[in-house]
């Protein structure tokens, strides 16, 4: 797998700083929605990789309506890019930033 990124693994799933804070500003929740990605959820959150978003819904002219679906989101420390990362380093990837 080829990522153009110059500052690391991740695209859409990349976090940037705003006022030292992480800012997700392509995917910042996700779903499962298959059953074999069930261990792979356990392990993310086991690290602290990933987190349940506990209120996700919509707003409109009755309120607030919770969605039926669980979100995740990346850790508090690194946004959405805490996945990649994850990902890059217990699968074994060798990483080179900015070869292009």
């Amino acid at each position: 797998v080829f990522d153009t990124g110059r500052r690391g693994v991740g695209g859409r799933a990349s976090s940037r700083r705003l006022l030292g804070c992480p800012v997700d500003h392509a995917c910042q929740l996700f779903t499962r929605s298959q059953p074999l990605a069930e261990s792979l959820f356990s392990a993310l959150e086991a690290d602290r990789a990933i987190g349940k978003v506990a209120e996700v819904g919509t707003l409109g002219a009755k309120g607030f309506v919770r969605s039926a679906s669980e979100f995740w989101a990346g850790n508090a420390t690194d946004g959405m890019a805490s996945v990649p990362n994850w990902l890059a380093k217990n699968c074994g990837a060798k990483i080179t930033t900015d070869c292009w």
